[in-house]
């Protein structure tokens, strides 16, 4: 695999509706997943946050928690905003491969 394909792989985004929260000096704002990509996800905030931070994000995708550390590169005036994955541990990798495979819709199509 090239490393311009594996680029885009990662760049490829993916449909994700979960929930999750962005914590920052003690204060915490609740967001909805829209997508995911290997570099990071979009949300739609509960309330504004600022940019200039990295935060904790905890996403509970479905009936799995996640735990990153991530900080805003883009926002819109609709409370959405675009977040790069500092530390893409183990667990990030996991749940991406996870994402990517299909996994998390096959088990919602089955539950459902």
């Amino acid at each position: 695999m090239t490393n311009s394909h594996q680029t885009k792989q990662r760049c490829k985004r993916y449909k994700f509706h979960c929930e999750g929260h962005a914590i920052a000096n003690n204060t915490s704002v609740a967001f909805t997943v829209e997508d995911v990509s290997f570099l990071g996800l979009k949300v739609v905030l509960q309330e504004p946050i600022e940019m200039n931070r990295n935060y904790a994000l905890k996403i509970f995708a479905h009936w799995k928690k996640i735990e990153i550390i991530a900080r805003p590169i883009w926002d819109n005036d609709e409370n959405r905003m675009g977040f790069e994955v500092l530390n893409k541990d183990p667990q990030w990798i996991e749940f991406m491969k996870l994402v990517e495979s299909g996994y998390f819709e096959a088990m919602l199509a089955q539950a459902g």
